[in-house]
């Protein structure tokens, strides 16, 4: 396990050393500090033959549970507070994209630095908003929209760390990993984009 979820730019250099043993590796949240080095840490994992995963605890909740039973989603609003945006906005972009998918298509960011939200687009015509609140009491929350209901669903913080440890177990011992790389890429580059000056004044594509 590589852990270091405060300098994300470490990562890579922490990542060379193991890679090369093939063992099954976890890369704590954030995965790294821009798209392009995730993209770099993906083909050295593929270059040795090592299998690679990574996730912020926020894609095993109830949440996705709760989806599950409802059916396909075609708006998605989360919420999420933490210390700062850098290190924390992982988590509620992490739960929308959990139940989204990689197919984001644009994104523009609106609010202060304090009170960030995020609006994402998505293929199909399916639209998502991301809150990030830093230095309040927000709680983890999500609600989606199908085409019977939206209900709102807080995140049960007490069961989060338990299920994220219990995928990665499960990663450890089949060695397949249990997220999408696609889906990582996908919030490697909204990140990316929400630090990009041009989201503040309109909707930028991912390309």
């Amino acid at each position: 396990m590589v852990l270091a979820p405060s300098n994300p730019e470490v990562h890579i250099e922490l990542c060379r050393r193991i890679f090369p043993f093939r063992k099954p590796t976890y890369v704590d949240k954030t995965f790294a500090p821009d798209r392009d080095t995730a993209r770099k840490m993906f083909a050295l994992a593929d270059e040795h033959g090592t299998p690679i995963q990574t996730s912020s605890a926020l894609r095993y909740t109830n949440v996705q549970a709760e989806v599950k039973k409802a059916g396909k989603v075609d708006h998605m609003i989360t919420w999420g507070g933490g210390s700062s945006f850098d290190e924390y906005a992982i988590h509620p972009l992490e739960l929308l994209i959990s139940v989204m998918g990689h197919e984001a298509t644009a994104l523009m960011r609106r609010g202060t630095p304090e009170r960030a939200q995020l609006l994402v687009e998505f293929a199909g015509g399916r639209t998502g908003v991301v809150n990030v609140f830093t230095k309040t009491g927000t709680p983890f929350a999500a609600s989606f929209t199908t085409d019977k209901a939206t209900p709102y669903v807080e995140v049960d913080a007490s069961k989060i760390f338990a299920n994220n440890q219990a995928a990665i177990l499960d990663f450890f011992t089949t060695g397949k990993p249990n997220v999408d790389r696609r889906e990582t890429l996908t919030l490697m580059r909204l990140l990316d984009l929400a630090r990009d000056p041009q989201a503040l004044k309109g909707f930028v594509a991912l390309g």
